[in-house]
């Protein structure tokens, strides 16, 4: 059986269709739990009408904690030998969990992740299906996980399918602004075969009100951090060819997080000291030969001119998401 977890945090707008899009799976052995953290809205009266419904989903309430503690909250109820993570304000193919389970089963993998579509509308996109697959040892794919290509979708919870023992021992850290990101590598380490699916299974919806899209706050350069823990798991497993290619991504995050500070916090002085530490040896990228000669010119343009790289990101990302809408 397939255990779904779903944080759900004032959803009231998105969570039927998420659910409905789980409820039309060609594929029927799971089971959906949906961890309430804390919603002021109608998310509650939704979900307990879906759950009376359909025996198939759970629902629990929790006192407001985050994405983090409803994950773990979630984890400790799952009853499913393979675990998958759907947001509230997203939704799935119809195909999504039987292509999963079929690849994961067929090729003996511990992790299976589909293609996914970011959308900014409310309407459900229809495509057209393609399916072929790819197949990575651990350390292959915490490659794609390097790579600036590939790191979005490696790096996301939502649009993978795990065994349920992966998460053995795992835990995501509360009261951060990212959570996937601080465990995403270990959990990647612990399996020794993945399996891709080259199929759009998975819409991301960019509400104006999610976290990604919202207002800055110091929770925003998280992800510094998160990096950082990468950077050091790397250490602890001897792949430096893994950590020197994760450079270029952090030394970014380093450049936006302090710029971020700057513009909003400038009162963090602190912060802004150790921030401009951490980026004072942004230089040695320069001799890291697993970063590609345009990514470090790239790097340059982006740490010197920050406004000027942040205008024309935000211009090509809108553009980007029109053209998938």
């Amino acid at each position: 059986m397939i255990s779904i977890i779903i944080p759900a945090y004032n959803a009231e707008k998105y969570i039927e269709r998420c659910l409905k899009s789980i409820q039309n799976q060609s594929y029927l052995n799971y089971e959906v739990i949906i961890i309430d953290d804390g919603s002021t809205d109608h998310t509650a009266e939704i979900c307990k009408e879906w759950s009376v419904s359909d025996e198939r989903i759970r629902y629990f309430y929790k006192k407001n904690g985050g994405s983090a503690s409803a994950r773990n909250y979630g984890l400790k109820c799952v009853n499913g030998d393979y675990i998958s993570f759907i947001d509230a304000d997203d939704y799935v193919d119809k195909n999504f969990l039987m292509q999963m389970y079929n690849c994961i089963i067929n090729t003996k993998a511990d992790i299976v992740q589909c293609d996914f579509m970011k959308t900014t509308s409310l309407k459900e996109i229809k495509k057209e299906n393609r399916y072929e697959i790819k197949m990575y040892n651990n350390i292959e794919f915490l490659q794609a996980f390097c790579n600036k290509s590939s790191y979005l979708k490696t790096a996301v919870l939502w649009n993978k399918l795990y065994k349920k023992i992966l998460f053995d021992g795992i835990e995501f850290p509360e009261k951060r602004g990212i959570d996937d990101e601080f465990v995403i590598c270990e959990v990647i380490y612990k399996a020794k075969v993945i399996c891709e699916i080259n199929d759009i299974l998975y819409y991301y919806y960019m509400s104006p009100n999610s976290q990604m899209r919202s207002a800055p706050t110091l929770k925003s350069i998280d992800n510094v951090e998160a990096i950082e823990g990468q950077l050091n798991f790397f250490k602890t497993i001897n792949q430096p060819g893994l950590y020197n290619c994760l450079l270029y991504r952090y030394y970014s995050s380093v450049s936006g997080a302090y710029h971020l500070v700057q513009d909003y916090f400038p009162e963090q002085r602190k912060l802004l000291i150790e921030l401009n530490k951490k980026l004072s040896t942004w230089k040695n990228v320069f001799w890291v030969k697993e970063i590609p000669f345009k990514d470090k010119i790239l790097l340059i343009f982006r740490i010197k001119f920050p406004k000027v790289f942040k205008k024309i990101h935000m211009k090509v990302s809108r553009i980007l998401n029109r053209s998938r809408d």
